[in-house]
């Protein structure tokens, strides 16, 4: 009987082993490892969260930066300007000793803006009939035409026109140049006369280094245009056969070597240029639609950059503050 129960009790501890061999036991709590969360590297780290969003902020700024059109007053290429000119007379006893012959006047001044690809008169040529009216008569039709002829073919900017003035008057217009077209030329019959003139030709508003002068002046003396005899101050005259070229008189016959006249030039401003939008139409602010406040972008842009570094600075110091607390 003993042997027979110490057999049961063996199969029943054998049995309760073997359930317990297959159950899973779960380790003890004081053998468990927590695992820490890995830190990234500091170099890593510069790109979340706040630092995100500002590098983020920088390369917009950059992408902006680049894409910013040069300001309009830079591009001198096409930029154009404006000069107040005068016309001053100074007729009198000193440029004529002789004396000065009553209604003495300087006639309507007729000219033009234009390139060197034309000239319309120059001393040792033959003078043209339109020259050759405004000379003889103060007539300003003809001379008008020959200048509107070479407008078309692109050589003239403008054709510049002023009322004449007195012997010693002043008389004062604004005109309008550009890189293309920087050469002026003006006429103004001196009268009465028989074919005498005074004025310049092709003179250049751009000095050596092709900048605008901000100011110029001009002495202007006698030409005689070749086309009609006479030595006084009168009108009537028989024409010169064959014609002459046009000539200097200054310090000759009536004349001293005293200026008859002067022309001053003072630069106004620069005057940006129209540009074309995609639709094809003129944008007149001059400023290429993507400038911060026009011509003081560069500035203002200047001063958007700054504040961005600034904040970069207080960023930077937060962060390298945070860290050493870690």
């Amino acid at each position: 009987m003993s042997q027979i129960n110490g057999t049961i009790l063996s199969k029943m501890v054998r049995l309760k082993s073997d359930r317990l061999s297959g159950m899973s036991v779960p380790p003890r709590r004081d053998n468990i490892c927590t695992r820490e969360r890995t830190r990234l590297p500091r170099f890593s780290r510069i790109f979340c969260g706040t630092w995100r969003a500002a590098m983020g902020l920088f390369l917009l700024v950059v992408i902006i930066s680049g894409a910013q059109p040069r300001p309009a007053h830079a591009q001198t290429d096409s930029e154009s300007v404006t000069y107040t000119v005068t016309f001053e007379g100074n007729w009198n006893t000193d440029s004529t000793p002789g004396g000065v012959v009553g209604g003495a006047h300087f006639t309507t001044l007729i000219g033009a803006v234009h390139n060197s690809d034309v000239t319309f008169w120059a001393k040792g040529e033959i003078a043209t009939a339109g020259v050759e009216g405004v000379a003889e008569l103060g007539s300003t039709g003809t001379f008008e035409t020959e200048i509107s002829n070479a407008e078309k073919k692109g050589t003239v900017k403008s054709i510049v026109r002023e009322g004449g003035t007195s012997a010693t008057g002043t008389s004062t217009l604004e005109v309008e140049f550009s890189p293309t077209h920087p050469l002026f030329t003006l006429l103004s019959m001196i009268g009465p006369s028989p074919d005498w003139f005074v004025g310049v030709s092709a003179l250049s508003l751009l000095d050596e280094s092709d900048d605008w002068r901000t100011s110029h002046t001009v002495d202007l003396f006698p030409y005689d245009a070749g086309t009609e005899n006479g030595e006084e101050f009168s009108l009537s005259n028989s024409a010169t056969s064959p014609q002459g070229d046009i000539t200097s008189l200054r310090g000759q016959g009536k004349f001293s070597d005293v200026r008859m006249a002067r022309l001053n030039f003072t630069l106004n401003n620069v005057i940006p240029p129209l540009e074309e939008t995609e639709t094809g139409e003129v944008d007149t602010d001059g400023g290429g639609g993507c400038t911060l406040g026009g011509g003081d972008s560069g500035s203002a842009f200047g001063l958007f950059l700054a504040t961005l570094a600034l904040l970069l600075a207080v960023l930077l110091r937060r962060h390298l503050a945070e860290g050493k607390m870690h």
